[in-house]
């Protein structure tokens, strides 16, 4: 059967200490609405959150850029590797860029 309400979600702008501006959405019954506390799946931070095609969980904008960036990468390391191209650069990058990850989530 049915709900008889809505859930409601709709943006809020809380500014925190005058400091910073943060966006959280009010969702539930219209009267009892409450914060969504959804956090990013690898660094944990509350922010808005994407999803990756392909991909379970929810990320924020940087942790889904850096994680695109790391699977395209790693791609282009083995065309460049079947192809007999030079890699040291582009391992250089993927290094990088998961070292970046790594610190993200150990920080959470």
């Amino acid at each position: 059967m049915p709900c008889s309400y809505h859930l409601l979600c709709r943006p809020i702008s809380h500014i925190a200490q005058g400091l910073a501006e943060e966006h959280y959405m009010l969702c539930g019954p219209k009267g009892s609405e409450r914060r969504s506390d959804l956090k990013c799946g690898i660094c944990g931070r509350p922010s808005e959150l994407f999803e990756l095609p392909g991909r379970t969980g929810k990320l924020c904008l940087s942790c889904g850029a850096d994680l695109a960036i790391s699977e395209q990468l790693a791609i282009e390391i083995d065309a460049a590797t079947l192809s007999g191209q030079e890699t040291k650069s582009l391992v250089a990058e993927f290094a990088h860029l998961s070292q970046r990850l790594l610190e993200r989530a150990q920080s959470a």
